[in-house]
């Protein structure tokens, strides 16, 4: 059995490998990027199926030992190539800057919720506790984007892919980077380089 510090360490990794892919991920190859046994994986995964066994809207699928994160697919609800780019704005906060999170729909949040809790809380703890960060949930996202230095998405799992693009476009235009939810946590964690997608 491995420490439970690893073990949530390694937790906060696998969820984003399989928000991230948008495509199911083989134990084995999980356990093969991240140099951890299949136990290991399998023992992190059981984890994730626990927080995530509520309403929260997040399944985890499995088919033929390979995991999916059902909701944040970053390839078919949005452009994967401007989110992982617009991951890159992260490492220019400052605690002067201005990060909107946007989440598709106003779900009753989860503890540990990964919009409200753990992103803020990953940043703060990267660029420091005075980074103002707004919250908006359902249709509020703001047409002026101009005073955010960076938006974050969730998954839009309530959102097609159209409506979606239509809000990448309008942070593209007003030259404001845009990610999501699963390419953050990847970039924070360092991992992003380790994902197929």
């Amino acid at each position: 059995m491995i420490e439970m510090k690893n073990l949530e360490k390694l937790t906060n990794i696998i969820e984003s490998i399989l928000f991230v892919s948008g495509t199911q991920v083989a134990i084995v190859d999980i356990a093969d990027k991240l140099e951890a046994s299949e136990k290991e994986i399998n023992e992190a995964i059981k984890k994730l199926k626990e927080k995530y066994s509520g309403d929260g809207g997040i399944q985890l699928l499995t088919f033929n030992k390979k995991w999916k994160g059902e909701v944040l697919m970053a390839g078919y609800k949005g452009d994967i190539r401007q989110f992982i780019e617009g991951a890159s704005a992260i490492d220019r906060l400052t605690e002067n800057s201005h990060v909107l999170i946007a989440e598709a729909c106003a779900h009753a949040p989860m503890t540990e919720d990964i919009g409200r809790v753990k992103i803020p809380r990953l940043l703060r703890k990267k660029v420091g506790e005075a980074l103002h960060i707004d919250m908006v949930s359902g249709s509020d996202f703001p047409k002026d984007l101009s005073k955010y230095d960076l938006i974050i998405h969730c998954g839009a799992c309530m959102f097609n892919r159209k409506h979606v693009l239509s809000r990448l476009e309008s942070a593209s235009m007003q030259q404001i980077p845009m990610t999501n939810y699963g390419i953050t946590l990847a970039h924070l964690m360092g991992i992003l380089d380790k994902i197929v997608y």
